[in-house]
């Protein structure tokens, strides 16, 4: 999902909307990526580099002059996700497996 915005939505033309666009899935995805570990490896700049620069990737939206975008400001993923209110039990956000086999 780190993806979409950054570059699927931009180098592919994926949807009609960005991912940030869609109110309930963006604050699931901001959420996820404020997990350490997903947010850790998470390459913003890497993933933009790649799509926007690569020679293969390049003629096929037309960036015959190797530019890479600014944007989108990845700022917005620190954001918090405020999904409490979706929640039955706003404590336990995730899943837990149920124990006593």
């Amino acid at each position: 999902m780190a993806r979409f915005d950054a570059v699927y939505f931009q180098v592919f033309h994926a949807n009609k909307k960005r991912l940030i666009d869609y109110k309930n899935l963006w604050a699931y995805a901001r959420e996820l990526y404020q997990v350490s570990e997903i947010k850790e490896s998470t390459y913003f700049e890497t993933y933009k580099r790649h799509y926007q620069l690569s020679p293969h990737l390049k003629s096929l939206w037309g960036n015959i002059y190797s530019i890479k975008a600014k944007g989108p400001d990845v700022s917005v993923w620190e954001e918090p996700a405020d999904r409490r209110n979706l929640s039955a039990d706003p404590e336990e956000k995730f899943k837990k497996e149920q124990s006593g086999f």
